[in-house]
């Protein structure tokens, strides 16, 4: 079936052109628990030997190395003619044993971990106590083979080195040591070889769960007890490895690793789709971290939804479960159809609308373009509802179709109106279950229950946050009741840069400015916006023609909104009763968020996703002597400004419009993506690289100059970047020290806050936190607006802060937890958190 053939003219589609429709996307099927032993245990083991690589020295971890990515490209024209000796593969080319897990300490050696899943089944076949025995010690026998098989391999790399030192240690994830020992008891014979493996120590060397997080829960929230546990062992282990001939010289150390990881032992990781993406920087982690996550993945459910058609629906659930992701796609499918689809950006206070539905009517065009549609089928309309006029939409047409997002009870009245005008198709999305528009033609509700467009890492901050807040409704106080647009003048009643008199004179003009508010309430000029023309050349769209006209203020009442004066505008208006949960046979407890934490994955591997992304990068403005907030902190603006230079591109003023290099991938790697270093070079001292089938975690020095010259592997664009504070303005000191820097910095609120979705020049935006639902970026940067208290008394500046997401986050006020929630959810890929 063709392109052209999709369009049905006017006709719902049937089920094969959905299909078809929905080759591109993939499907998230069901994990298959086999499928996630195995990883899901690595995962906790590879994760607390890097916090123990942090605590006690470098170490270089590779895990899930298969034998035959040793030199796996090596070709023969490499090689001059006569040349006496050469590396050999090993152990021939269909050998498929792995590395669970290899460690190379410069003051140790060589230490193999053998992990081992086996435990976390025993219930599922009603094991007995003596099938329990009778499968570890089974289990147990295989580890010892394969570490004796593991050393033989290291064994033959290093065959032209000096003798490596291989120590051999087990980890079993999902079993007690105490277990573990009633096990060994009845087998004396097994016992003697681990007793000859661990110098008589037994289990007690043996990584089990006593040391390592529960099962499916992030290492980053392991309790103090097994922070300290884990570390008494390290100190158990390390203690049977000291010896002063295992000592590694750092030109030797740099051999080994690079015969594992180097140029011609490429790791390579098979799946169904893409082939594994190397990346050789931090840049290019969270580059590809986000694109990943920007992709069209769908649950099951979700896909029916979208093939349902339903005349009105509402989908509810946390930010980044893909509610705006399903509204785009069933557009989509409207507009192929021949339909007419109207994009409503509906915001209180503010006739500009939010700036994340810029983005998506510029996607939804791109998306049919090739299906050629009708530039005039999409259209994207901006309602201010506190001045919103039933006569506002008396264009639109019953056999038009209807999407809207971020949907909260302002709203309530634009839906009510469009179906007493008995549009064919309304289709919206909130956050809550009490956002659901209540009508007299019932909206069909559907949970979106788990978050997909945010790495494990970054849901790992919200489940945090939401922890310290209110876990029905994280954000309503703060994003639903205020979030109005404000005037961009600097005399906001809410800043505290001004002076008494500046806010006294802010507020009397917001105290004049609320009566005639009210009274343009029976006018319709200034209430509605409509955006459908076709793009110039310069590919600039709607935003172009956005209404000049300065926003009104509102006092801080007048924000609030409230229900019952909806029912009576709605009585009044359409002549009908208040209509009630009652009456519409609604139960409460279906208008209530479950408090629970069940839709946030803390590990790539609870339900397959592409992995669990970088750890947030941590400014601490504590340890600067400059007082007050991270915004008056010229400090805090240097370390970032190095921070996002060693991150974004320097050729970015000419790559923005061009497309982006890609990492490199299986055989080409190491590849100059070129662009010239930065002055501040690379910063941090790791690389981390997660994956579901492969795990890598580097412990690198910081590259030299010409190193940084010769491979910038820099892949973010000042597009992927994003600021977040609460209240900022063009000469802050953190605004100004990025501009000093050379970087591309501009403050957008209001009015100008579409210039996120609609620049085409390489800027970095800084914007509020009200602007930014919806929106997605692979680098979010979270500013605090509030210091708290104790903070003043108390001065600590604790080590390994990225480590201990826990400790930073209550480092946090409760408004700025509050307000982290739900701008962390905007990340695909990774944050930077700036700690007052």
């Amino acid at each position: 079936m063709s392109r052209g053939q999709l369009n049905t003219k006017g006709k719902s589609m049937n089920g094969a052109s959905r299909l078809a429709l929905l080759k591109e996307f993939e499907v998230l099927a069901d994990v298959m628990k086999k499928d996630t032993r195995a990883d899901e245990g690595e995962n906790r083991v590879i994760s607390a030997l890097e916090i123990l690589s942090h605590r006690y020295g470098p170490m270089f971890i590779i895990c899930g190395y298969q034998y035959n990515n040793y030199l796996n490209k090596l070709r023969e024209e490499m090689f001059s003619k006569g040349e006496a000796s050469r590396p050999v593969r090993a152990f021939g080319q269909t050998m498929r044993a792995e590395h669970d897990c290899l460690i190379f300490h410069k003051n140790y050696g060589a230490i193999i971990v053998c992990i081992k899943a086996i435990g976390d089944n025993f219930s599922d076949w009603n094991a007995s106590e003596e099938d329990r025995i009778s499968s570890t010690n089974k289990i147990l026998g295989k580890a010892i083979k394969q570490l004796e098989r593991e050393e033989a391999m290291i064994h033959h790399v290093t065959s032209d080195l000096m003798k490596l030192k291989c120590h051999k240690l087990i980890a079993l994830p999902n079993m007690t040591r105490d277990d573990v020992m009633k096990a060994l008891a009845k087998d004396q014979k097994l016992l003697k070889s681990i007793n000859d493996l661990t110098n008589n120590l037994g289990a007690d060397l043996f990584l089990c769960q006593d040391e390592l997080s529960d099962k499916k829960v992030s290492i980053w929230d392991l309790p103090e007890e097994k922070t300290r546990r884990l570390a008494r062992w390290w100190e158990l282990v390390s203690g049977t490895l000291m010896s002063e001939a295992d000592f590694i010289e750092a030109k030797v150390y740099r051999q080994i690793i690079g015969r594992y990881c180097g140029l011609l032992s490429t790791v390579e990781v098979w799946s169904p789709s893409n082939p594994r993406v190397e990346v050789r920087s931090i840049s290019e982690a969270v580059d590809l971290c986000g694109k990943r996550f920007a992709k069209v993945v769908l649950l099951p459910h979700q896909v029916e939804v979208l093939c349902s058609n339903h005349k009105r629906l509402f989908l509810y659930g946390p930010p980044g479960s893909g509610k705006t992701l399903l509204l785009i796609l069933k557009a989509r499918e409207w507009l192929i159809s021949g339909k007419t689809v109207i994009l409503l950006n509906v915001r209180p206070g503010s006739i500009h609308g939010f700036p994340y539905a810029y983005g998506v009517f510029d996607r939804l065009k791109k998306m049919v373009a090739p299906f050629r549609v009708p530039i005039t089928n999409l259209r994207m309309v901006n309602i201010d509802t506190l001045k919103f006029q039933s006569d506002a939409l008396a264009s639109v047409l019953p056999t038009w179709c209807v999407i809207m997002d971020e949907v909260t009870p302002a709203a309530h009245q634009v839906i009510e109106h469009l179906s007493c005008l008995q549009v064919q198709h309304i289709w919206c999305a909130g956050v809550f279950t009490d956002d659901r528009p209540i009508t007299a033609h019932r909206f069909f509700a559907c949970k979106m229950d788990k978050i997909l467009r945010c790495p494990p890492i970054v849901q790992t901050v919200m489940k945090h946050t939401e922890e310290d807040v209110r876990l029905s409704k994280p954000y309503e106080q703060l994003y639903q009741s205020n979030s109005l647009h404000f005037s961009m003048e600097k005399q906001s009643l809410g800043s505290n840069r001004f002076s008494e008199t500046d806010k006294e004179n802010a507020k009397e003009k917001s105290i004049l400015s609320v009566p005639q508010a009210k009274s343009c309430l029976t006018e319709r000029e200034g209430n509605i916006k409509t955006i459908c023309e076709e793009p110039d050349k310069c590919g600039k769209s709607g935003p172009d023609v956005v209404s000049s006209k300065s926003a009104v203020k509102f006092e801080e009442e007048e924000l609030k909104y409230d229900p019952d004066l909806l029912n009576e505008r709605l009585m009044s208006r359409y002549g009908r009763k208040s209509l009630s949960l009652q009456e519409k046979n609604l139960k409460e407890d279906e208008l209530k968020m479950p408090q629970n934490l069940s839709w946030y994955s803390t590990s790539s591997v609870d339900l397959g996703l592409a992995t669990d992304g970088p750890r947030p990068h941590i400014i601490d403005h504590q340890s600067h002597t400059q007082p007050g907030l991270p915004l008056d902190c010229p400090k805090c603006a240097e370390e970032l400004a190095k921070f996002l230079l060693s991150m974004v591109k320097q050729d970015a003023f000419s790559s923005e419009k061009e497309p982006r290099s890609q990492p490199s991938k299986n055989k080409y790697a190491f590849k100059n993506t070129g662009g010239a270093s930065s002055k501040g070079g690379r910063v941090g001292r790791e690389t981390t690289i997660f994956s579901n089938a492969s795990t890598i975690h580097m412990k690198t020095p910081s590259i030299m100059s010409f190193g940084s010259k010769l491979f910038d592997n820099k892949a973010l664009t000042w597009s992927d970047v994003l600021i977040v504070a609460n209240d900022v303005d063009q000469e802050c000191p953190l605004v100004s020290g990025l501009r000093n820097r050379g970087i591309p910095v501009e403050v957008v609120r209001g009015s100008q806050a579409h210039k996120i979705e609609t620049s085409r020049t390489p800027t970095l935006f800084v914007t509020t936190y009200k602007e930014v639902n919806g929106l997605e970026r692979s680098l979010i940067i979270f500013v605090p607006s509030e210091v708290p208290d104790e903070l003043h008394k108390k001065k600590e500046t604790p080590d390994l802060l990225d480590l201990q997401l826990g400790h930073c986050i209550k480092r946090f006020t409760d408004k700025d937890r509050t307000a982290l929630w739900y701008v962390a959810s905007r990340s695909l890929s990774s944050l930077v958190l700036m700690l007052p």
